[in-house]
């Protein structure tokens, strides 16, 4: 009977335990033109696209007809400590490479929304650096020459402040227009929990798409997540 029970115990543990972590079934997509809110149920949380406006004093930006199709991307930047070295990255360290990398893609879309997340030294260990919205290159280059390689790897908490970022302008854009998150970065985690389960729940109940360009990361990354975002070898794979 003792061994029934903990059997028992054991199967409904690993039970929980697989169903969080499991990615979720991918909801039905309809027309381009028409977007559709779906709540969706994680985890953790329900989800919304756009996300519901619940703050009384918040106050979302009236769109013209063309901006409602904005494309939208939110950059992080890893600027942990790793990033001061050069392999992998040709001639410069890793931050100068990246960074070239950031501004070079967001001038050659002069028409886009674009935001910029950084590593912090301190809780919530990130933060947006660079606002999402138009004309932002000048300010994220800017910011990519001045910023110092000198922190963890919280990559969770960056993906999940851009995340929201895009949500705030989903919110304007009504659910139109396109959503994408490109994680520049060098190494795994190790400040913030694991980014795998947000970035699989990210791109199977929501229309943003995430990108990850790593510097020698290889295929055993967290963020190489088939079906669900790579992780690549090259520091500009993304600049055409």
């Amino acid at each position: 009977m003792r061994k029934i029970s903990r059997f028992f115990i054991a199967c409904a543990a690993l039970g929980f335990l697989a169903a969080c972590d499991a990615p979720l079934a991918p909801q039905a997509r309809t027309s381009a033109s028409v977007p559709q809110s779906t709540v969706v149920q994680t985890a953790t949380q329900f989800w919304q696209w756009p996300p519901p406006v619940t703050d009384p004093n918040e106050k979302v930006p009236v769109l013209g007809d063309k901006e409602l199709f904005n494309a939208n991307w939110m950059v992080v930047l890893d600027n942990s400590g790793s990033m001061d070295t050069r392999s992998c990255s040709g001639n410069e360290i890793r931050m100068v490479a990246g960074g070239k990398a950031v501004h070079a893609f967001s001038q050659k879309r002069p028409d886009d929304n674009f935001g910029l997340v950084v590593f912090t030294t301190r809780d919530p260990y990130a933060k947006v650096a660079v606002p999402l919205g138009k004309k932002t290159q000048e300010k994220i280059g800017e910011v990519v020459r001045t910023i110092r390689a000198d922190t963890n790897t919280p990559l969770r908490p960056a993906i999940k402040i851009a995340f929201d970022e895009l949500g705030r302008q989903s919110k304007a854009q009504r659910g139109f227009g396109q959503y994408h998150i490109v994680v520049i970065t060098d190494g795994e985690f190790n400040e913030g929990g694991d980014p795998a389960p947000l970035v699989k729940n990210i791109v199977t109940t929501t229309p943003v798409q995430v990108h990850t360009v790593g510097f020698c990361t290889g295929t055993s990354h967290r963020l190489n997540i088939p079906r669900h975002g790579g992780t690549t070898r090259t520091s500009t794979p993304f600049i055409h």
